[in-house]
């Protein structure tokens, strides 16, 4: 992505970017063209097993607060986009149920996003049955490509694998009540390496 000075009409106090010829150009696109539907790009996991929902929107949160593009909004400041980078916050993951991966797309693939007021992510949990869940992703194409999936997929197994093993850590030195009812930490490194 080229930065580079923005506007000057810019906003006052916002961390605002020039937005590349790519994003320039298929922000152009989306105006013309009225919705943002057809530049969502979607990506649909298949999760069969236990689940830890809050260790996945933990990884989740973790890659939109990393890469400033997934939380950035694109505007216009004098008829040309700026991309308006905001404060990490993490994603919002919406959690459903559905009866199959045909209702999920039919609710939720496709809608628009506005892209001067929303992030151009945006996260589906939909349970299917008690250990099959569907995580539908979809980022709009202003801020992912085909390669960039590849990161995000293997950001997003990294991030719920090592939020399993830094709990297990945090676990391991959190205080326990010996048998006298005092504190006690964990005997030894190995026991926590033997959990992650």
């Amino acid at each position: 992505m080229t930065a580079g000075p923005a506007p000057e009409r810019a906003l006052d106090g916002l961390d605002i970017r020039t937005a590349s010829f790519a994003q320039r150009r298929l922000w152009f696109m989306d105006q013309l063209a009225g919705s943002s539907t057809g530049s969502m790009l979607p990506l649909v996991l298949r999760l069969s097993g236990a689940l830890d929902v809050e260790r996945l929107h933990g990884s989740l949160s973790a890659i939109v607060d990393r890469h400033e593009v997934l939380r950035s909004r694109f505007t216009a400041v004098d008829g040309e986009p700026v991309q308006v980078v905001d404060a990490p916050a993490g994603v919002a993951l919406e959690r459903v149920e559905v009866s199959g991966p045909q209702e999920l797309y039919d609710r939720f693939l496709g809608r628009p996003v506005d892209l001067a007021a929303q992030h151009p992510v945006r996260a589906v949990l939909a349970r299917v049955a008690p250990d099959e869940h569907l995580l539908l992703v979809e980022v709009h194409h202003i801020a992912v490509d085909g390669w960039s999936w590849g990161v995000l997929l293997e950001e997003l197994a990294a991030g719920y694998r090592g939020g399993r093993r830094r709990r297990a850590r945090r676990l391991l030195q959190r205080p326990r009540p010996g048998p006298d009812g005092a504190p006690e930490r964990a005997a030894s490194g190995a026991d926590a390496r033997a959990l992650a």
